[in-house]
């Protein structure tokens, strides 16, 4: 099993530089770069990671079909991936940030990251000339402009079904996103299945990866409440499609996902209100044991990375928690489960 970890946009160039390193000498699989608006800008920090590494792989988590033409993604993707020797990895989703200041509509998003996986793969594959006339994505006799030093590899992330069955009909993996129980991975794995079948591809030839929520404390507590306000937007983002996982919110969560606006107040009012049972299902957060648990639990159903978005409980830091996860929990991991890879 594969471990990665997941970096914000909002760590200075500095800490950044840091933390790429100390997550490579840790032993770590991949850094994975959020692209948020308006943090520092994702290709930057891929650059940056990649630069200052020379074995893990770097990826974004995610990008979108919407801010940027997918014909410009490509170019920066092949970029990095030429930069860093075959090292890139391109995460796609839906986004979630930004459309609205932007005066973007997020149209049948399924649709549009299909089209951008294939206009991708055809691109950085180094087809010139190439017309692509989608639903979503228009693309009218273009190239890249230099040799690209292979396709890139494109993962699609989603907690919804259709975005995971695209998954499974177009890209080199499927990122399930922040689901954590037996029960939702195993939901999401099925859709990217079905998808799969539908393209007539194997699930097993697909990279598989679960984006986890995570903290470890010697206070199992403590740790379970730094991944609060995490698991409410995950919970808030999902709440329609959870009774088909077989999860049902209590009551007044609910009442407060159907009568109040999203923001910032209401995130955390809710992330109070969350049982820790629903804290299972959306993260990996306690002791050490509890945590290595998890995780072997998490690589027995055929994932082969767990890619980890830390949450350090307060009053400790990301460092501390990377050393935690190196010295205390993968090794742990790795003891019990056989070694596979998360693919590309």
């Amino acid at each position: 099993m594969e471990f990665g970890i997941g970096l914000m946009g909002e760590h200075p160039a500095q800490r950044m530089r840091a933390l790429c390193q100390l997550i490579e000498s840790l032993g770590f699989d991949q850094i994975w770069v959020s692209d948020e608006r308006f943090y520092r800008d994702v290709f930057v920090n891929m650059t940056l990671a990649v630069c200052l590494t020379r074995k893990v792989k770097v990826g974004s988590m995610v990008t979108d079909p919407f801010v940027r033409h997918p014909a410009v993604t490509a170019a920066a993707a092949a970029s990095v991936d030429e930069l860093s020797g075959g090292r890139c990895i391109l995460g796609m989703g839906a986004g979630i940030s930004g459309f609205e200041e932007l005066g973007i509509q997020r149209v049948r998003p399924a649709r549009a990251i299909k089209e951008a996986v294939q206009l991708i793969h055809r691109i950085t594959g180094g087809e010139k000339d190439i017309v692509f006339e989608g639903e979503s994505i228009r693309f009218r006799r273009g190239h890249l402009n230099f040799p690209p030093l292979r396709p890139v590899c494109v993962y699609v992330a989603g907690r919804g079904p259709r975005v995971l069955e695209v998954a499974g009909e177009v890209a080199d993996g499927v990122v399930i996103g922040s689901y954590a129980s037996e029960r939702g991975i195993a939901w999401g794995l099925d859709c990217a299945a079905k998808g799969a079948r539908h393209a007539g591809r194997r699930l097993e030839d697909i990279a598989k990866v679960s984006w986890l929520y995570t903290s470890i404390s010697s206070d199992g507590r403590r740790a379970r409440d730094a991944v609060r306000t995490g698991v409410a937007v995950a919970m808030w983002g999902s709440h329609s499609i959870l009774p088909q996982i077989g999860v049902r919110l209590p009551p007044d969560v609910l009442r407060i996902m159907e009568e109040r606006s999203y923001n910032y107040e209401v995130i955390a009012h809710l992330s109070q209100r969350i049982p820790d049972e629903l804290l299972e299902e959306f993260s990996i957060a306690g002791t050490v044991d509890e945590v290595t648990s998890k995780l072997v639990q998490i690589g027995r159903m055929g994932i082969g990375q767990a890619a980890m978005w830390l949450f350090p409980p307060k009053g400790e830091d990301l460092e501390t928690m990377l050393k935690s996860l190196s010295s205390d929990v993968l090794p742990g991991v790795r003891s019990v489960l056989p070694d596979n890879t998360s693919g590309p």
